[in-house]
């Protein structure tokens, strides 16, 4: 690709051959991943030890994962973890709207 083509802040794809042994973790689909400050991220599940019937969910930095086309290969990654596939978004506007400054608030 020329250089003339690419911006500052483009995401870009690529993929090579690591060889070697197999690596053991998961692949999160697409409609889970969400992109916040250029990384990409995800929400996991969370119950509360104290209360089971309680969950939060938590936000995970997955910048260590690897593109595997439109999915995103996470290496060590939990097996019983619950991973948020739709309403992610949602999730991360709740957690970051104290942000916005109310204009009516003067």
């Amino acid at each position: 690709l020329p250089a003339g083509a690419l911006r500052p802040g483009m995401r870009l794809a690529g993929s090579f051959s690591r060889g070697g042994a197999a690596r053991e973790g998961a692949l999160i689909p697409a409609s889970a991943i969400l992109w916040h400050a250029g990384k990409p991220w995800i929400y996991l599940r969370e119950a509360d030890d104290k209360l089971p019937d309680v969950s939060e969910f938590r936000r995970r930095d997955v910048s260590s994962g690897e593109a595997v086309g439109d999915d995103w290969f996470v290496a060590g990654f939990e097996d019983d973890a619950q991973v948020v596939v739709r309403g992610a978004q949602v999730l991360l506007s709740e957690e970051l709207k104290f942000q916005i400054k109310n204009e009516n608030d003067d």
